[in-house]
């Protein structure tokens, strides 16, 4: 522990701390999401994808963030960064809701476009703001970016003219894939990390008993490595699934197989500790 007091999570090594984790946590877990990982990932190059179908080509592109944030979320947290892999899972069900609500309903990607175009015009209006009152951005800075802006103001006017509904929140994508409960379950309860609820920043803090010292501390944390990567496992599961089904294919036995395997695992144990752990 040396090391990591002088390094911190640079001194680790994955291999190592791996083995250092399934001694602490159920090694089935690991195991099976380290065997479905390298599945789905093969199943990147098995594809076939019909270029000119733009809702398959995002869907599939949803899959392979789905992949990499799942992976991300395995290797922090093996290395004991316990928050992040926390916001990763987040991260790779938001890609998962856009997925299976596609698949439900085709339409909604007609929404996301029109989204995108005005997710970029507000960045790209306040980035023109910024640089408007910097004396050292010259004119045709800025003349090139309002000429950008007007660009794709004029698509936004013709994608507004066609009446496209928004998409909303991101619990109505949730909704549209027939997910509520993954919502209300899993997403939120990964969300306190990433919004920085007073209850996920007490892993910095510690506290004397007499409250007459506080010290900043960043130690490994490895209390919800056995539900984030059970939720690994199962959104990642499900996202194959749903590429297949965005393809028009049928999954392979083998991810039924996945889901009753991850039914024995009993997760409701991994729930309880949990909430058990909330203050």
């Amino acid at each position: 522990m040396k090391q990591f007091n002088k390094k911190g999570f640079l001194a680790l090594s994955y291999r190592s701390n791996l083995k250092k984790v399934k001694e602490e946590v159920e090694k089935t877990l690991t195991e099976f999401l380290i065997i479905i990982t390298e599945r789905g990932w093969q199943l990147q190059f098995d594809l076939e994808i019909d270029p000119s179908n733009l809702t398959q080509l995002h869907s599939v592109t949803l899959y392979a963030r789905i992949l990499n944030s799942i992976q991300a979320s395995h290797l922090l947290a093996v290395y004991g960064l316990g928050a992040q892999s926390s916001n990763q899972c987040r991260a790779g069900l938001e890609c998962l809701f856009q997925l299976a609500a596609l698949n439900n309903n085709t339409a909604l990607m007609d929404g996301l476009v029109s989204q995108s175009f005005k997710d970029t015009l507000t960045y790209l209006n306040s980035y023109k703001s910024y640089h408007s009152q910097n004396p050292n951005i010259g004119p045709d800075r800025i003349k090139a970016l309002e000429d950008k802006i007007a660009e794709l103001q004029e698509r936004q006017n013709v994608l507004n003219s066609l009446s496209i509904e928004s998409i909303g929140k991101l619990e109505r994508l949730a909704k549209e894939a027939n997910m509520q409960s993954w919502y209300d379950l899993l997403y939120r309860p990964l969300s306190k990390a990433t919004h920085s609820s007073l209850g996920s920043l007490q892993e910095h803090l510690k506290i004397a008993d007499d409250f007459t010292q506080a010290n900043f501390v960043n130690p490994q944390n490895f209390k919800h490595y056995s539900s984030n990567t059970y939720c690994g496992i199962k959104i990642l599961n499900r996202a194959i699934e749903e590429v297949y089904k965005a393809l028009g294919e049928k999954p392979p036995s083998e991810v039924v197989d996945y889901n009753k395997q991850l039914e024995a695992l009993r997760f409701d144990e991994f729930i309880f500790e949990d909430i058990s752990s909330l203050k």
